[in-house]
C-alpha cells in the first residue's frame, strides 16, 4: 500500500461541490449574467472553504508528518529509489533524530540505487543511536558485531548489545542471542542450553513460525534441553496450525496499514509431516491412524503445491500466492 494513497479529496467533498455548482452553472446561464456566474463561483469557492478544509486539514497534517517519517523516508530509498528522500532522511540523522539515525544506517547496510552499501558507515552510525539508547540500532548493532560487519566478529559485544535491545523491548534480538550461543566463539562459550532458551522467548515474544518449528525439533531430540516429546508435539501443532503469523498497525503513520507476513511454508509444512509421524508412533500424543493420515494427506497435498509453484510463472505465482493466503 501506497502511504500517500489515502491522502486524496475526500469524495463526498466532491460530491459537495458538484451539487453547488452545476445548478449555479445552470442558473447563471439560463439568466444570461456573467455576474451571475462569477457570483455564483464566488459562492463555490467560499463553501468549498467552509465545507472543504475541516474535512482534507486533518489529512494534509497526516501528509505532512509522513514527509518527515524516517520509516516512510527509508521506505521511499528502498523501493523508488529516491534521492530526495534520502537527503531529507540525511539531514534528519545528522540533526540527532535517532530514528532517522538508525534507517540512515540501514541505508548503507541494505542495497539500493541511491548509494554504494558502506560497512563502516553502517557500524558508525548504528553505534551512534545504539549509545543513545535506541533499541532498534541495538539490535542492528549486535547483528554487525555477530557477523563481523564494519568491525571485527565479537560475539561478546553482540551479546552485550542484543542484551540492551531487549530492554527496550525489541525482542527480535533474542535471535541474535541464540545464534550466539549455538555457534560459540568469538568471546562466548558455547552454550545450546541457553540458545534454547532465547530461540523459546523469540518463539513466544514475536509469535515467530520458524522459531516454534525449531523449539519444536529441540524439543523433540533433546537438542539444548531435555527431551519432552508432549511439548514438541504442542509445538508441532502450533506451527501446522498457523493463521496469521503477524500484523502491523501504525495510527500515527496510516490508519488503513496493515500488512499480513507470508507464512513460512516450509515450517508448516514439516509440522504436517512430524505431526503425522507423532499420530502414527504415539509420540506425545495417544496414536491416532486417522489423525496420523489426516496429516500425512495435508503434507503430500502441500508438497504437490510446492512442486507445482516452481513450474508456473511471475504471473500465476502471484495468482497462486493469492488464493493460498486465503487459506490461511
Amino acid at each position: 500500500m501506497n502511504p500517500l494513497s489515502k491522502y486524496t479529496s475526500k469524495p463526498y467533498v466532491i460530491g459537495i461541490i458538484a451539487i453547488i455548482l452545476v445548478p449555479s452553472i445552470g442558473i447563471a446561464f439560463a439568466n444570461s449574467s456573467i455576474a451571475d456566474f462569477f457570483l455564483s463561483a464566488l459562492y463555490v469557492i467560499l463553501l468549498l472553504i467552509i465545507c472543504g478544509v475541516p474535512v482534507i486539514l486533518p489529512d494534509i497534517r497526516k501528509w505532512m508528518k509522513l514527509q518527515n517519517n524516517p520509516e516512510y523516508l527509508y521506505n521511499e530509498v528502498m523501493e523508488k529509489g529516491s534521492s530526495e528522500s534520502f537527503k531529507k532522511l540525511e539531514e534528519l540523522a545528522k540533526n540527532g533524530n535517532l530514528e532517522a539515525i538508525y534507517f540512515y544506517a540501514l541505508t548503507y547496510y541494505v542495497e539500493n540505487s541511491v548509494i554504494p552499501l558502506n560497512a563502516e558507515k553502517t557500524f558508525h552510525w548504528a553505534s551512534k543511536a545504539a549509545q543513545k539508547g535506541y533499541g532498534l540500532a541495538q539490535n542492528l548493532l549486535g547483528g554487525l558485531y555477530l557477523n563481523g560487519v564494519g568491525i571485527e566478529t565479537d560475539y561478546a559485544e553482540a551479546v552485550s548489545w542484543f542484551e540492551e535491545s531487549i530492554k527496550n523491548n525489541v525482542y527480535e534480538s533474542e535471535i541474535g542471542l541464540f545464534q550466539c550461543y549455538e555457534q560459540g566463539g568469538y568471546g562466548i562459550e558455547q552454550d545450546f542450553h541457553k540458545a534454547f532458551q532465547h530461540l523459546r522467548n523469540h518463539a513466544l515474544r514475536t509469535d515467530n513460525v520458524n522459531s516454534k518449528f525449531e523449539v519444536a525439533v529441540r524439543l523433540f531430540d533433546g537438542h539444548g534441553v531435555e527431551e519432552n516429546k508432549n511439548e514438541a508435539f504442542k509445538w508441532f501443532q502450533k506451527v501446522a496450525n498457523t493463521d496469521v503469523v503477524g500484523t502491523y498497525h501504525d495510527d500515527e503513520i496510516d490508519e488503513e496499514a496493515t500488512w499480513i507476513q507470508t507464512i513460512p511454508e516450509g515450517a508448516v509444512i514439516n509440522s504436517f509431516y512430524n505431526l503425522a509421524v507423532c499420530y502414527q508412533n504415539g509420540y506425545g500424543t495417544p496414536k491416532n491412524d486417522e489423525a496420523a493420515k489426516h496429516w500425512m494427506n495435508k503434507y503430500d497435498a502441500a508438497v504437490r503445491d510446492n512442486d507445482e509453484y516452481a513450474k508456473l510463472n511471475e504471473k500465476e505465482r502471484r495468482k497462486f500466492d493469492i488464493e493460498r493466503m486465503k487459506q490461511y
